[in-house]
């Protein structure tokens, strides 16, 4: 489950794997009588390295550039998603009219000498 798609919040959670989603979601917002309150031992624990990580410099330093690399990495991704559906709609495009004018031109050129043929034959009688 994508967590941003996730709408529950901790204190309504049910279950263990319920409170993880949500602490994964917005554990950093949440204070430590919230997490005690509510929450098994190892969210609790969850937390405390959470908030030791957000008070150092270099740590916090580490997560960011962490965070911005998987950012960017999920924004190439989406964009060569989006680049090969353009370009396979393209393609499927240009072959569909080539296919369609080529039937077009074979069953009109069909047609005309069946016409053709036809009407030779009324004004041969």
């Amino acid at each position: 489950m994508e967590l941003p798609k996730y709408l529950k919040k901790f204190e309504d959670s049910n279950g263990e794997l319920e409170q993880w989603r949500a602490f994964l979601k917005e554990g950093k917002d949440m204070t430590q009588e919230q997490t005690s309150k509510w929450a098994k031992p190892e969210i609790e624990k969850a937390w405390e390295e959470l908030e030791k990580l957000s008070k150092d410099p270099k740590l916090r330093l580490l997560y960011d550039s962490r965070m911005k690399q998987i950012l960017d990495e999920q924004a190439r991704h989406d964009t060569a998603i989006q680049e090969g559906l353009e370009k396979g709609l393209q393609q499927g495009l240009e072959q569909g009219l080539e296919k369609g004018l080529q039937q077009g031109l074979e069953q009109g050129l069909e047609k005309g000498l069946q016409q053709g043929l036809e009407q030779g034959l009324e004004q041969g009688l």
